[in-house]
């Protein structure tokens, strides 16, 4: 049987590094894979959204994911030794979600990055690294 490969979300922040290191520690010397999971929410504001022609949104769409492939790509390359690479992964609406969606996808662990908020700025902007940990149905391992 296949070793399962490991979800490491992404987030484009400065703990995107630290959080690849660790996965590639744990992929190391077996079988496992590393596939690279981003989930956008999308650069436009709800009301620009709702004001805007179609074809435009689109495009915007568009040139967003092609822009978050291109640095997946380039993060799997630079950070993730060509024997561990797995599949780069694309996803639209809320990072936990999202995250716990594609977790349910035959996946040993998950691992994400959290900023280590407390207090009112997390119970205002909120934890996806919790949420992650609350719902997934894998094991999670954090990276702060």
């Amino acid at each position: 049987m296949d070793a399962q490969p490991l979800l490491v979300a992404v987030d484009f922040s400065q703990l995107t590094q630290r959080t690849l290191e660790y996965a590639v520690r744990v992929a190391q010397g077996s079988a496992t894979k590393v596939d690279l999971l981003h989930v956008m929410l999308g650069s436009l504001p709800a009301h620009a959204q709702a004001h805007a022609p179609a074809e435009v949104l689109a495009k915007i769409r568009q040139g967003e994911e092609v822009s978050a492939l291109r640095d997946l790509q380039q993060l799997m390359e630079a950070h993730v030794p060509e024997d561990c690479r797995g599949r780069i992964l694309l996803r639209r609406g809320a990072p936990a979600d999202a995250i716990c969606t594609e977790a349910d996808n035959g996946y040993e662990m998950v691992v994400v990055s959290t900023h280590g908020r407390t207090g009112l700025s997390q119970i205002l902007i909120g934890s996806v690294a919790e949420r992650v940990v609350r719902h997934a149905p894998i094991p999670v391992l954090v990276v702060r």
